[in-house]
């Protein structure tokens, strides 16, 4: 059993705990597609590879995530649905998110909100 973090699409911050693919699958409402975190090589993230597909939400503080811990990403590309991260060890299997992590995402979630809130959006 593995703790990780959910970042919803509307920017909250979610805390769980997965046993397998079929809770990640779950999670993120269908198929998993995996998304390493170049910068943290101790950290794992998944989405709903068929999500953009699907018409799910876009999700900002995913692709701020992403973005922040050097994963490339394309000119126009998104993040749509909910984005788990977890704790990637030595083992190539799933382990607890790493603490700092779910700090950080709740700053970029409320720098998000904040910003949405300067807008009137």
């Amino acid at each position: 059993m593995a703790r990780c973090i959910i970042i919803k699409t509307d920017g909250e911050i979610e805390l769980a705990e997965s046993s397998g693919l079929e809770d990640l699958n779950r999670m993120v409402g269908g198929g998993i597609e995996g998304i390493p975190c170049r910068a943290r090589p101790d950290a794992y993230t998944y989405i709903n590879g068929e999500g953009k597909w699907e018409g799910l939400p876009v999700n900002e503080v995913a692709f701020e995530f992403l973005r922040r811990t050097g994963t490339e990403l394309f000119e126009g590309d998104f993040i749509a649905g909910n984005m788990i991260v977890v704790g990637m060890g030595d083992d190539g299997e799933d382990h607890d998110a790493p603490h700092d992590l779910a700090i950080q995402l709740m700053f970029i979630s409320e720098q998000r909100k904040a910003m949405a809130d300067d807008t009137g959006e």
